[in-house]
């Protein structure tokens, strides 16, 4: 039996749908072990690392199961950024309104 032109339409876009999921898949793979591997390679010392790193040492040492552990460490540290954000968010908007197009 061969196939309408509309069903062959079909299959190509549902495979290229399939491809790009998958090559985002693995670029967000590729992006989230190499920043592991980067914040391991440079930080010498066990005092001093990266927060994936760190995150990824509690899980092993706390166990994989404790979530919330790992939420409370991931929200701890987000707060330095937060309060830089809010200290300095007035440049912030400014440099938007500045490359913004428009008056």
């Amino acid at each position: 039996m061969q196939s309408s032109p509309e069903d062959t339409r079909t299959d190509i876009v549902l495979l290229s749908r399939v491809v790009a999921r998958d090559a985002a898949a693995v670029a967000d793979l590729y992006d989230r072990h190499s920043r592991l591997l980067f914040g391991l390679i440079l930080s010498k010392s066990p005092e001093v690392r990266p927060i994936m790193p760190t995150l990824l040492g509690m899980q092993s040492i706390y166990g994989a199961s404790d979530g919330p552990t790992i939420i409370a460490a991931v929200l701890i540290a987000s707060l330095p950024m937060l309060a830089l954000f809010l200290l300095l968010q007035r440049y912030f908007i400014q440099g938007l309104k500045l490359g913004s197009v428009g008056d």
